[in-house]
């Protein structure tokens, strides 16, 4: 078709816009295919992992949110502070020559997440005691391709630090956009304890993350044993931000177009461009350098204070909100006063006798009482009241006797008429 077109071209014919279209097909097609035969060399290594080696995953999570409660307030939600996660899923063979996995989280406050960031973590990696007694000499490194692993300052690392070391470093990148490992799926279980934890209590530091991962990775831990499952290998630590150490760092050329760096048995650094290629070429340095000027100055983590609601602002609050609950009652009790002396007008004064009109009985029961809606008056106390005042103690209503409601409107309306 490409041909065809081309042909066409020549002829006079415009093609243009569909020779662009196959040229950027091709661009992708280029791409997918670099992309598969990266996972394809990720796959075998994790399958055919030799004896002398480890393969080591590195990946960024994303950024973590502490400072929440489990029953969050809006000045919560503004002082919120985030903490960054470097993973590391580190394979290697047991005494039984079964591939294990590992899975290293770093939690620390500093959020740049450079190149210097993943060196600095990889130097604390090294340095814990249950890395080391699965350290080998030969290391396979897999990271997607973002600028914080593809830069030079983790490629110094890797190729001169550790070659001083005489290890020999093999470090492999995906494609763009095609960067998932098992760090991902890591990191959604990381996800999942720091939110269950967040229910039960609130995470103000970086410990509090360390903290909610090996509590609820170990219970994880005993549910997989009680299903006969094997148990997962997980362990969080803190770093904060170390002084970097002086030195130069040769940039190299064309960087972005290497998805493969290795050093060979004499610690020459070289690369075969797609891991899976044989041919090898020696990488080529740029004639600029960049070197550490200064070191970088040191801050401890800042922990979220817990911040306790003010007694005095909740006292004005209650305060104000007692003023709106008694201008409330009084407005009521106006409403009610009006409805009283409506009341009097609709009074049917067949309820009383001529003699209420007399009427010199002191009231046991007050008006106020009756207007009550939580009176404690029984019936037979409001029909001996009545009694008193004149009226029937026994007054049949439609041919039945009043209910305590009827005996108590018939008593308000005489004290409202005569007391």
């Amino acid at each position: 078709m490409k041909s065809f077109l081309e042909c066409q071209r020549k002829k006079g014919t415009n093609v243009e816009n569909f020779l662009k279209i196959i040229k950027e097909i091709e661009v992708i097609d280029k791409h997918i295919d670099i992309a598969q035969r990266q996972r394809n060399v990720y796959n075998l290594n994790r399958k055919n992992l030799p004896d002398s080696t480890i393969l080591i995953e590195i990946d960024w999570k994303q950024k973590i949110v502490i400072g929440m409660s489990p029953r969050q307030i809006s000045r919560e939600y503004r002082k919120q502070q985030q903490r960054t996660l470097l993973g590391f899923g580190i394979y290697h063979r047991d005494d039984n020559n079964l591939i294990k996995l590992i899975n290293v989280d770093i939690i620390a406050s500093f959020l740049s997440q450079k190149g210097k960031d993943v060196v600095s973590a990889f130097r604390f990696l090294r340095g814990q005691e249950m890395f080391k007694k699965i350290d080998k000499k030969k290391y396979i490194i897999w990271t997607d391709a973002g600028t914080h692993f593809r830069c030079a300052d983790f490629l110094h690392y890797l190729f001169n630090e550790l070659a001083n070391e005489e290890i020999i470093v093999q470090y492999n990148i995906f494609a763009e956009k095609h960067g998932k490992s098992s760090r991902d799926q890591h990191f959604s279980v990381i996800s999942n304890f720091i939110r269950q934890e967040s229910f039960i209590r609130k995470l103000s530091c970086s410990q509090d993350i360390v903290d909610a991962i090996h509590k609820h990775q170990l219970l994880s831990n005993k549910n997989r044993e009680n299903k006969k499952l094997d148990l997962i290998e997980t362990y969080a630590f803190i770093i904060e931000p170390s002084s970097q150490k002086k030195g130069n760092i040769r940039c190299i050329e064309n960087i972005n177009n290497y998805y493969n760096f290795f050093n060979d048995q004499e610690f020459i650094f070289k690369s075969t461009i797609i891991s899976d290629l044989k041919k090898e070429i020696i990488i080529q340095f740029s004639d600029k350098s960049k070197a550490y000027s200064k070191e970088e100055i040191v801050q401890n983590e800042i922990k979220i204070a817990n911040d306790p609601i003010s007694i005095e602002n909740l006292e004005k609050k209650l305060f104000h909100i007692d003023l709106l609950q008694r201008e409330k009652r009084r407005k009521l009790s106006n409403s009610t006063e009006k409805k009283n002396l409506q009341s009097i007008k609709l009074f049917n004064k067949a309820n009383c006798k001529k003699s209420c009109k007399s009427c010199t009985q002191q009231t046991a029961i007050k008006l106020s009482d009756l207007d009550e809606t939580t009176s404690f008056f029984r019936l037979n106390q409001i029909n001996e009241e009545l009694r008193r005042h004149g009226h029937a103690k026994f007054k049949r209503i439609n041919g039945k006797n009043r209910t305590i409601e009827q005996g108590k409107k018939e008593l308000r309306n005489h004290l409202i008429q005569f007391h």
